[in-house]
């Protein structure tokens, strides 16, 4: 059976674990589930991630770029709801502000600061820009195993959910679906099967050096339309880079760190050292892999040839999610 995990996220007003657990450890104590089909079924998305629970932060269509990435910042969200004059209608993401950074970047000499650029740059202007976060809703009451076939359906990370009356009471990712699952993971009839028998993730896997400038790889995520790759050293992996990590950019001198390489850029922008990235192997189980997922906490993990250590392919949560 799978470790017990927190139910928590990068979600609107998470509250802290105990509290999730509890919830949890209620739930399982009236409802006796005897298989994973049944779990999904069973489970609103309100019975996982109560309503009672959610705090909505948003922004406003109105406000700029930078205060948007403060308030990302402030919270450690991936994304918001955008409010306009009625109600809230898209997303900004990291990766939104990546592309507003990539492209004011473009326009400021080195050793300019990008700030002024942007404080001019409104959320609605490029909120979606990315194309991959549309902003697609589900009610409260719908049951979980619908959510994740809508998630799947849109090709969505997230979904805006809403109460009975239409309001948005919150988000539901898909970490904290994958997270849920984890901790039912021993219901899942292919939960022993292994990566390599399902060849899972295999895929070439889009990447740069790093000694390459970070740009680039910045500039790789907006034209692969992916959110992260894989950092090398020759032909080993090394690190990763995400669309979050724009976060690490300093406005004030983003010309010039953009252009450091990407070991630089890592090691001088608050990280103490490069994150080591999270790898499987083609033995590893499904039940071993939704566990690790869930108590890192990352949005995908490479997959390591056992033997000769060559990277084979990255598993994504969208991946994990078809599974489903």
């Amino acid at each position: 059976m799978a470790d017990r995990l927190e139910v928590t996220d990068h979600i609107v007003g998470a509250n802290r674990a105990d509290e999730a657990d509890r919830l949890v450890d209620d739930l399982d104590a009236k409802l006796v589930i005897e298989n994973f089909e049944d779990l999904l079924i069973s489970r609103t998305v309100d019975d996982v991630f109560p309503e009672s629970r959610f705090h909505v932060i948003d922004v406003s269509g109105g406000d700029s770029v930078v205060a948007a990435q403060k308030r990302l910042a402030k919270h450690t969200f991936l994304a918001l709801p955008v409010y306009d004059s009625k109600r809230h209608s898209a997303f900004i993401d990291r990766i939104d502000i990546m592309l507003a950074v990539l492209e004011a970047s473009k326009h400021t000499e080195p050793g300019q600061s990008l700030l002024a650029a942007l404080e001019k740059v409104r959320v609605s202007d490029i909120a979606g820009k990315s194309k991959r976060n549309n902003f697609k809703r589900i009610q409260s009451n719908a049951p979980l195993g619908k959510a994740i076939e809508l998630m799947s359906e849109w090709n969505v990370r997230r979904l805006a959910v809403n109460n009975a009356e239409g309001q948005l009471v919150g988000l539901l990712t898909q970490s904290q679906v994958v997270r849920f699952i984890a901790q039912h993971i021993h219901l899942m009839v292919d939960s022993k099967k292994t990566v390599g028998s399902m060849k899972l993730g295999f895929r070439e896997v889009l990447s740069i050096q790093a000694s390459e400038p970070v740009r680039n790889g910045f500039e790789l995520l907006k034209s692969g339309g992916v959110a992260g790759i894989a950092v090398l050293d020759g032909s080993k992996l090394v690190g990763s880079l995400s669309s979050s990590d724009i976060e690490s950019v300093d406005l004030q001198a983003a010309a010039t760190q953009l252009d450091m390489s990407f070991t630089d850029f890592m090691t001088n922008s608050g990280h103490s050292e490069i994150r080591p990235p999270v790898g499987v192997t083609q033995s590893t189980t499904l039940e071993e892999l939704f566990v690790k997922v869930a108590l890192t906490k990352v949005h995908r993990v490479f997959v390591i040839d056992q033997n000769s250590e060559a990277l084979m392919g990255v598993i994504t949560l969208t991946d994990l999610l078809k599974l489903v």
